[in-house]
């Protein structure tokens, strides 16, 4: 055996599950335009295979599915969910990658940017000033973040990528890998569900409807994902590296942000301040919003905390979960008590706080130190 080779695992990407479309318009212009569901789009070197994996994709899930079976993979979350900053030109290389504090470029395309070093390889290090980088409001620079996953239930070993340039997106999978571990110590090889949820976010005077990834936290029980967390998964394997050529549905031929058709509504409050493509509009956007419980609903799930925070009370030990801090609950029992603030939430807050206390509970009963 070969050490540094023969323990090496490798999967393959066979294609991309995409969130928009291309269509034209009356000048015959192409521009994106943002769906509800999923789109498998296999790139494997097989037509036959390709259009066998739709059908089979079509199959488990219908012809347009808003929510799909996934697993991570077991490596780093820097590996399989990458998220940068990113520049493009007129080709679909990148031309320049920031993490909102050092970007990477080439002399070519640093002009305008404060040079603090180079890379291990050779490449220009300037720094990276986000939203308020001049690239960024000229909008030939924007947030993009490559989620690479499993498809358990579809035919073939390998990975598919989803590109999404939506803020909520990023934080709602950063926040379920979090969840995940703090709740089961692993993340990957866990099969959960990926949905596509309709959120209103306002812009500009108006709502416009985008559809967000979001990992159901709702339908499972708790106790058969931890189940399959009791089952031993591969330590490694290695994963190809996210596709980083021009996405057209978030670059157009120049490497702009190309406008995008949205549903809008009537709304009446503060606009968020930049534009997104694909996704929600602002790079600080807004929490999710939306009609609120019911009194009576809302002094239910009061009541449910109440007994849970009963519950922490009791216990004599206090257990950081990694993740799920005491501090959290902590914070969580002060908007509880407070009903006025608890009954104003949005039902996504309050239910979302409920999964919090929850958890950390279940992990108390675990005892995840």
């Amino acid at each position: 055996m070969i050490k540094g080779v023969s323990d090496q695992r490798r999967l393959p990407r066979l294609g991309h599950l995409r969130l928009g479309i291309k269509k034209k318009n009356q000048k015959g212009v192409e521009y994106p335009v943002e769906v509800d569901y999923f789109i498998l789009d296999p790139k494997t070197p097989d037509p036959v295979w390709n259009e066998r994996l739709k059908k089979e994709f079509a199959d488990l899930y219908g012809s347009k599915p808003k929510a799909i079976k996934i697993m991570f993979p077991p490596v780093s979350p820097e590996l399989f969910f990458a998220q940068w900053f990113k520049r493009y030109g007129k080709s679909t290389l990148v031309k320049c990658k920031g993490d909102n504090e050092i970007a990477t470029t080439t002399e070519e395309f640093a002009e305008g940017l404060e040079k603090v070093g180079e890379d291990d390889r050779g490449f220009i290090q300037v720094k990276c000033l986000g939203p308020e980088c001049s690239y960024q409001k000229n909008n030939q620079c924007s947030r993009m973040a490559s989620l690479q996953v499993i498809l358990p239930e579809l035919k073939g070993m390998g990975i598919w990528q989803i590109n999404t340039g939506s803020f909520n997106s990023i934080v709602n999978i950063n926040s379920a890998l979090d969840w995940l571990k703090g709740l089961c110590g692993r993340y990957a090889m866990l099969p959960v569900t990926l949905m596509r949820v309709e959120t209103d976010i306002p812009y500009e005077g108006k709502r416009s409807k985008h559809y967000i990834l979001q990992v159901d936290q709702q339908t499972f029980s708790i106790g058969d994902i931890q189940q399959f967390a009791a089952v031993n998964t591969v330590e490694r394997a290695l994963i190809p590296a996210p596709d980083e050529s021009k996405d057209t549905l978030f670059y157009d031929k120049n490497g702009k942000k190309p406008e995008i058709e949205v549903e809008e509504v009537e709304f009446h409050e503060e606009p968020a301040s930049d534009g997104d493509i694909l996704g929600e509009k602002g790079v600080g956007a807004p929490e999710e919003e939306g009609k609120p419980l019911s009194p009576t609903e809302s002094e239910k799930l009061r009541e449910d905390l109440f007994k849970d925070f009963k519950a922490i009370k009791a216990s004599k030990t206090e257990i950081e979960t990694g993740i799920l801090l005491v501090d959290k609950v902590k914070r969580a029992w002060r908007q509880v008590k407070n009903d006025k603030s608890f009954l104003s939430m949005h039902e996504t807050d309050q239910k979302q706080l409920k999964a919090d206390v929850e958890a950390y509970l279940m992990a108390k009963q675990r005892g995840v130190k």
